[in-house]
């Protein structure tokens, strides 16, 4: 009798936990994605205010989330893609001001390439002098830059002396450079959307990261 009672009693104690598992599941997930959020809030918020467009990390978040990623590992996709973002602006405010240039808003377009070829492998001071050097073509120069790298066939620094050749030949030199670069890149045709991207201003805003949370999943 006390084996059957027994018996009872464990499985009674399993049925309940197994009752019980998927809201408990659901319960650390929700407190998971909220700590997420947070943490997602915070990075946009912290490269806001550095003078990175909201939107360039946003739609980060909305990629990962149309994928399906989970949220704590898009969490730190954002953290790491804002501190660079980050990081290049800096460094490209902060040689404009030394060289005493009229101040020229850096695009979208423009700090998303400065960003792909500094994680890419090229140095902060190269990619700012490259900048200062292309003048009103530091958009496509920049551009080619990170393609060319993004190819995974040439080393950054080959690809940084074929953009400062290109830049010295002229006559649609760079231009060229930068068509074969976008075809040879495994995602061609992102390149070629990041490339469109060169044309936009970086919009000036003093808007927080509060709305991130709620933004729609799609990139």
């Amino acid at each position: 009798m006390r084996k059957v009672i027994s018996s009872l009693v464990t499985a009674a104690a399993v049925a309940t936990i197994v009752a019980t598992a998927p809201t408990l599941v659901s319960a650390q997930t929700a407190t998971g994605d909220a700590n997420a959020d947070a943490r997602i809030r915070a990075s946009i918020q912290t490269a806001v205010e550095a003078g990175v467009p909201e939107a360039m990390l946003a739609n980060k978040v909305a990629e990962g989330r149309a994928k399906g990623v989970a949220a704590a590992r898009i969490a730190t996709a954002v953290e790491h893609r804002a501190e660079v973002l980050v990081r290049v602006q800096a460094a490209l405010q902060s040689r404009a001001e030394n060289d005493a240039r009229p101040e020229t808003p850096t695009t979208s377009g423009e700090l998303t390439a400065a960003a792909d070829a500094y994680e890419g492998g090229v140095s902060l001071k190269s990619i700012t002098a490259l900048s200062a050097r292309a003048g009103q073509n530091r958009g496509v120069a920049l551009t080619v830059l990170a393609d060319l790298i993004a190819d995974g066939n040439t080393a950054p620094s080959n690809a940084l002396v074929r953009v400062q050749a290109a830049l010295t030949a002229g006559n649609g030199a760079l231009a060229g450079l930068g068509a074969n670069a976008a075809a040879a890149r495994p995602d061609a045709s992102a390149a070629a959307t990041a490339r469109s991207r060169t044309d936009v201003q970086a919009p000036k805003t003093s808007a927080t990261a509060t709305s991130v949370a709620g933004v729609k999943i799609g990139h």
